[in-house]
């Protein structure tokens, strides 16, 4: 007597739904010291215009670590940099992105490593429900942190729409006549303004010393 083995029923392996992308924005910021405060006006104003005013506080403290680790890493943390020091500065991103139910801070930068104290960042742990950070193939490195939607223990509707920051621009028509500004070659002219920025510079280091 044969016994033939029954076959198992094959079972649909599915992945989850990846979470909706609802919105984004982000800014592109000089890695200088003014860019930890143009990151605060940036993470404020978004945040109210998502009308998520209850999330500014611990979202402008993790951007802000960010940022400042960013700096400090690639750009020029002194406060006044002369205008000479500012050739090839690198530039870092801030980028928020709403994900679902969660919200998501990013702060890029050019500099591949990356390196914390005991392998954290401090508010990252406190504030965020999780983080990491990865290489994009265009080079440099991102670090984000994921932060809950939830009030209270309730999760922000997801059929709720999130307005944008800024309205969507129209196409402008130009008016017939209208001839393009001319772009000034005047080598002369320019070299005159490379040497008074130079005199001025000369003048605000000796006033230093």
């Amino acid at each position: 007597m044969t016994v033939l083995a029954e076959r198992p029923a094959q079972v649909a392996m599915t992945r989850p739904p990846r979470p909706e992308l609802r919105v984004r924005s982000e800014m592109q910021l000089a890695a200088l010291s003014t860019a930890t405060v143009c990151a605060q006006l940036f993470t404020r104003y978004t945040l109210q215009a998502w009308r998520l005013d209850h999330l500014i506080e611990p979202v402008e403290k993790l951007t802000t670590e960010l940022v400042i680790r960013a700096v400090r890493t690639t750009g020029i943390i002194e406060p006044n940099p002369r205008w000479t020091e500012l050739d090839g500065l690198k530039l870092i991103l801030v980028r928020l992105v709403i994900l679902g139910d969660n919200l998501i801070v990013e702060v890029a930068d050019s500099d591949p490593e990356f390196t914390a104290t005991g392998g954290d960042i401090p508010l990252t742990r406190s504030l965020g429900k999780r983080w990491n950070y990865y290489r994009p193939p265009a080079g440099g490195k991102i670090v984000w942190c994921e932060l809950p939607l939830s009030v209270s223990g309730s999760s922000l509707d997801q059929t709720q729409e999130i307005p944008r920051v800024l309205p969507r621009r129209t196409r402008k028509s130009v008016p017939k006549g209208v001839q393009p500004i001319e772009v000034m070659n005047d080598p002369d002219m320019l070299r005159r303004v490379m040497d008074g920025l130079r005199n001025l510079d000369g003048e605000s280091g000796e006033g230093a010393t």
